[in-house]
């Protein structure tokens, strides 16, 4: 028989990436497939009578209030992320409000004050839902309405100001004192 030529196959960016980076989960350009193969095993569940490890205390209730308004209690887990890919062990437990078993609480004990109030068949869930956590979805809806309007108003303002440094004063409406609290 004649000699036959093979072709390798062809090679993709991704194989190279995973050579450079020696792993194909945080090679650029990865494929899905491949990322998922390369994916670490969950970690380990406690047997019965094994202690578990306690959880990490929550960045943000350890946080004073300029880190919380400026974010920066999250800063050494974002530098932790930037340096290597993140274990479960690195990131810490939610706060105990934020916990699915502390809202569940708090939606069961609504839904049972709503099925005391108006009785089994006539009990809503967005009742019970709006009890238990409307508070905080008005609270957003109110800092969403907030945002909205300084999105819709800013352009205008600046269309203002850029009117009076332009020297119309009188087109813009503003009296140095109205320009100046733009």
């Amino acid at each position: 028989g004649g000699r036959r030529h093979t072709r390798p196959p062809p090679r993709h960016a991704a194989d190279d990436d995973e050579q450079r980076c020696g792993s194909p989960a945080r090679a650029v350009g990865a494929s899905p497939a491949r990322a998922r193969r390369a994916a670490p095993p969950l970690p380990s569940v406690p047997e019965a009578g094994e202690p578990a490890a306690p959880p990490r205390q929550s960045g943000e209730e350890r946080a004073s209030i300029a880190s919380l308004l400026t974010f920066s209690w999250v800063g050494s887990l974002l530098a932790a992320g930037r340096r290597r890919p993140l274990e479960a062990e690195d990131v810490p437990a939610l706060s105990q409000e934020d916990s699915a078993a502390h809202n569940a609480g708090l939606l069961h004990a609504a839904w049972e004050g709503e099925v005391a109030r108006r009785g089994g068949l006539d009990a809503s869930f967005f009742g019970a839902a709006h009890g238990a956590f409307g508070r905080y979805f008005w609270a957003s809806a109110g800092y969403k309405l907030v945002n909205d309007v300084f999105i819709f108003v800013n352009p205008a303002l600046i269309n203002v100001i850029v009117g009076y440094i332009n020297g119309d004063a009188s087109q813009a409406g503003l009296s140095r004192g109205g320009a100046f609290g733009c």
